[in-house]
């Protein structure tokens, strides 16, 4: 492989990267964010409330760890595109929750997907980025996720009172529109 096409491969894994990154950003603060609606909307108790975050870090220990093993087996660019559908669509979903069942497993699912964003994009940038510039790029992936978290923060502070937290959950997951990216334009 040509040094071109090497640059190219590899800036397209970093904006893959990216863009799992944002989405796990963007996923796991919506939910801080929102919870006080959430809670009213859902007639939860705090104990619900509380234990609705256990559920997404439950899902992001068991998808790192299952997003691994498969990435192994059958390539992290696969993986990750399944991640970040998975965590987008339950994202999706989770707007249209309607008890704490469901909200629950849905953030389950949510961190199943972000578990394998998260780790399958730090292996990429490991993998495609070369070692002078390695660091650095991890340091911009992992910023990236809070780059989530300051966009989560805009749209509360903007429009979460009058379109309430269903809609920006949807917002949320807008970013599986870069899995088209993903299929096409990823090594």
């Amino acid at each position: 492989m040509d040094e071109k096409t090497l640059k190219k491969y590899s800036r397209n894994a970093l904006i893959g990267s990216f863009a799992s990154m944002l989405t796990a950003g963007l996923a796991t603060m919506m939910y801080s964010v929102s919870l006080s609606m959430i809670k009213k909307d859902l007639a939860l108790n705090s104990a619900q409330a509380g234990s609705l975050s256990t559920w997404t870090f439950l899902g992001q220990m068991i998808g790192g760890m299952v997003a691994g093993y498969i990435a192994d087996r059958v390539g992290r660019k696969k993986v990750l595109i399944v991640d970040v559908i998975l965590a987008t669509v339950a994202v999706f979903l989770t707007s249209l929750a309607n008890s704490y069942s469901v909200f629950a497993v849905l953030r389950l699912i949510t961190g199943v997907g972000l578990g394998g964003c998260y780790y399958i994009a730090s292996i990429l940038i490991g993998e495609f980025v070369s070692t002078d510039k390695r660091g650095f790029m991890s340091g911009v992936a992992t910023s990236v996720w809070n780059f989530g978290y300051v966009i989560v923060c805009v749209i509360s502070a903007l429009v979460l009172p009058s379109i309430g937290w269903r809609a920006c959950f949807r917002i949320c997951a807008l970013p599986i529109l870069m899995v088209f990216f993903m299929i096409f334009c990823m090594k």
